[in-house]
């Protein structure tokens, strides 16, 4: 996911709110053809995802802290 499309969401929900528009966008896929969207649902699935991805990151990292030592490592 892309942080610079995740923010287009939040800008494109906020004005929506604010001037009373359409959530409604279009936006290309990775084939360059249109298709439309709700920008609502697009920013709830890519904050779960992101959410997702980050415990699992997150996760991992703790695991392996615990596991390196600066003591184990030769020089």
């Amino acid at each position: 996911m892309d942080m610079t499309l995740l923010n287009y969401l939040y800008m494109k929900n906020a004005n929506a709110g604010l001037f009373n528009q359409s959530t409604k966008c279009i936006i290309p896929d990775s084939y360059d053809t249109p298709i439309e969207i709700d920008c609502v649902e697009l920013v709830q699935l890519c904050e779960q995802r992101w959410n997702e991805v980050h415990n699992d990151w997150y996760n991992e990292y703790q695991e392996l802290k615990t596991k390196r030592k600066a003591g184990d490592v030769s020089v």
